[in-house]
C-alpha cells in the first residue's frame, strides 16, 4: 500500500469513481457551541466555582447572572478562534466524554471543507436537508454524490437516531451508482466498527455495501484512517458487484462442468478415472471429483474473461494501491 496525505488519497479516490460533489449533514456544522451553551454551562455551576475558572479573563466574572451573561456575550464576540478554543477549555465546557464530543464535532468543521475542497463540498445542517434533499436527489441522477450523515441531530429538532432514518430515505430513492452514504459520528470507535458496522446495517435493513461507518474522533487522532474508510465507501459498490459476478461465474461453470462429466464416455471414463486411479493409487471417486475441478476451473476462467470481470474489477484494484 502507498503512503499518501489523506488529501491525497481522497481526491484519488473521489475522481476515479466519478464523484462530483460531497455534502455534510449534521446539526453541529459550526465551529463552536452557541453562546447559549456556553452561558447555560456557567449557569449550571455553583457561583464559588465559576469565579476560579474566569480568573485568567480579567474583568470577566460577576456574581449577578445577567451581568455575568453580558460580559461573556461581549467576551465572546470580540475573540478569534484560537482565544474562544482558549476559553472553553478554561472554563471546562465539554470536559470527560462530552469534551472528546466536542472536540471530533469541531474537527469535522475545521478538516471536511478542507479534505473535500475539490468536490463542491457543502455543509448542512437538518432544516437545510430536509429543505433540499428533494433536490439533491434529483441531482444525484447526473452528479454522483457522496454524503457524510451525523446520527445524533438532536440539536436541530431530529432525534438522537436522525442520521440513520436520513439514510434509509435516502437509500430508498436514489441508486447505489450514483449516491454513497457514510455514517460519521462520535459514537463509534476503531476498536469495534466492524461489529458495530453489522450491527446498525442489520437493524436498520441497510446494504452493507451502500453505507460504511466513520468514527468522527479519526478527524483528530488519524486522518489517514478517516481516508483509508471514504476509499471503502467508495469501493464497497465493486466489492459486492465482484462477488456477485463470482457467485454466478461458479454456478454456472459448474453446470457446464458437470454436463461434461455426463457427456463422458465408458472408454474415456474407464481410462481417465479407473485405470489412472488404479496406477497412481488413488481412490477413483477422488479422480472423478479432481476432473470435474479442473472442468470447474478452466470454465471458471473462460467466462470470467468473456464477463469482463477484470474490468469491473479494476476501479478497486486501483483505489486499493493507494
Amino acid at each position: 500500500m502507498v503512503s499518501a496525505e489523506p488529501k491525497v488519497i481522497i481526491d484519488s479516490v473521489l475522481s476515479k469513481i466519478g464523484v462530483s460533489r460531497v455534502i455534510s449533514v449534521d446539526d453541529k456544522n459550526k465551529p463552536f457551541p452557541d453562546i447559549s451553551d456556553i452561558l447555560g454551562h456557567l449557569q449550571s455551576l455553583e457561583t464559588g466555582d465559576v469565579e476560579p475558572l474566569l480568573v485568567p479573563f480579567p474583568g470577566l466574572f460577576a456574581r449577578d447572572p445577567e451581568i455575568l451573561g453580558q460580559r461573556v456575550r461581549a467576551f465572546w464576540v470580540e475573540q478569534n478562534d484560537e482565544s474562544k478554543r482558549a476559553f472553553l477549555e478554561k472554563i471546562a465546557l465539554g470536559s470527560g466524554s462530552k469534551g472528546a464530543e466536542v472536540a471530533a464535532d469541531a474537527a469535522a468543521v475545521e478538516s471536511l471543507p478542507v479534505l473535500f475542497q475539490s468536490w463542491d463540498f457543502r455543509a448542512m445542517g437538518l432544516p437545510e436537508w430536509r429543505a433540499s434533499a428533494q433536490d439533491i436527489f434529483k441531482e444525484s441522477e447526473s452528479r454522483k454524490t457522496m454524503i457524510l450523515f451525523d446520527e445524533d441531530l438532536s440539536d436541530q429538532g431530529g432525534s438522537q437516531i436522525e442520521g440513520l432514518t436520513l439514510i434509509k430515505e435516502t437509500l430508498a430513492v436514489t441508486h447505489e451508482e450514483q449516491v454513497m452514504c457514510c455514517l460519521l459520528s462520535h459514537k463509534y470507535h476503531m476498536p469495534t466498527i466492524h461489529d458495530d458496522w453489522r450491527r446498525v446495517c442489520d437493524d436498520n435493513g441497510f446494504p452493507e455495501h451502500r453505507v460504511i461507518i466513520i468514527p468522527k474522533d479519526l478527524l483528530i487522532d488519524s486522518p489517514c484512517d478517516f481516508a483509508a474508510l471514504i476509499k471503502l465507501a467508495s469501493v464497497s459498490q465493486y466489492y459486492t458487484t465482484l462477488k456477485a459476478k463470482i457467485q454466478e461465474i461458479s454456478t454456472n461453470s459448474l453446470v457446464v462442468a458437470s454436463e461434461k462429466i455426463r457427456l463422458l464416455n465408458i472408454y474415456d471414463l474407464d481410462q481417465i478415472v479407473f485405470v489412472s486411479s488404479n496406477r497412481e493409487g488413488v481412490w477413483e471417486p477422488d479422480t472423478m471429483l479432481r476432473l470435474l475441478g479442473i472442468f470447474q476451473r478452466g470454465e471458471t476462467r473462460t467466462q470470467a474473461l468473456l464477463g469482463n470481470l477484470c474490468t469491473s474489477l479494476q476501479p478497486a484494484s486501483y483505489l486499493n494501491r493507494l
